[in-house]
């Protein structure tokens, strides 16, 4: 349990509250319409069910989801602002229909959403800036990253099987220890990425080249 924060484990108690500071939501199935301008602020979830719901006009902001299910959750109006998944199913997933918040500042940004041993298949990360962003152990097969901005992101030991990338910003991303990527080096940005064996030779597709 979490230090000073107020377990909710009724759905009526999410039914009935607009605003939810410092609560630790456990154990619940969450369906159409329990999230439609809902405000979550420093609250964690843990062990529930939000699949296949619609989230309308809700903000969470620094937030962290635990073993959580949110697979094809569908986003309106929302914002994410300092939310950690971990743990979490979150397959089929359409990122670019949240409102991603610009902060305005001299100095880069870190993505506002951070990814940790969690199964994040078929989602679509399509032109977002995800500048240093965060996979750490993690599945992402037959992701979308089509002119998305993922310098200095970090794969570790995370399987990129069938993921696509073209026209995509990978300067100084880490794909030392992640596995099954393939990356066509003349289609997207590598300058300073890391990259390991076997799957660095995925770099020299399109080049002419043979292996011998």
């Amino acid at each position: 349990m979490y230090i000073d924060m107020r377990i909710i484990t009724d759905i009526v108690e999410i039914i009935e509250t607009e605003e939810f500071d410092k609560c630790q939501i456990e154990k619940l199935k969450i369906t159409d319409s329990l999230l439609t301008e809902k405000y979550f602020f420093s609250s964690v979830f843990i062990d529930c069910d939000l699949s296949d719901c619609d989230v309308n006009k809700s903000t969470f902001r620094d937030c962290e989801f635990i073993n959580c299910n949110l697979s094809l959750m569908r986003f309106c109006d929302v914002n994410l602002i300092d939310v950690v998944f971990r743990s979490c199913k979150l397959i089929g997933i359409d990122w670019t229909s949240i409102v991603w918040t610009k902060r305005h500042t001299k100095r880069r940004v870190k993505f506002p959403v951070s990814f940790y041993n969690s199964t994040l298949n078929y989602s679509i990360f399509i032109g977002l800036d995800m500048y240093s962003v965060s996979f750490i152990d993690s599945i992402l097969k037959e992701v979308e990253f089509e002119d998305t901005n993922l310098e200095c992101a970090n794969f570790e030991n995370s399987d990129l099987s069938e993921s696509h990338f073209k026209n995509t910003n990978l300067k100084k991303a880490d794909f030392s220890s992640a596995k099954n990527y393939s990356i066509n080096g003349t289609t997207n940005s590598i300058k300073g990425a890391k990259f390991s064996f076997p799957e660095v030779i995925s770099l020299i597709h399109g080049l002419e080249v043979v292996i011998v």
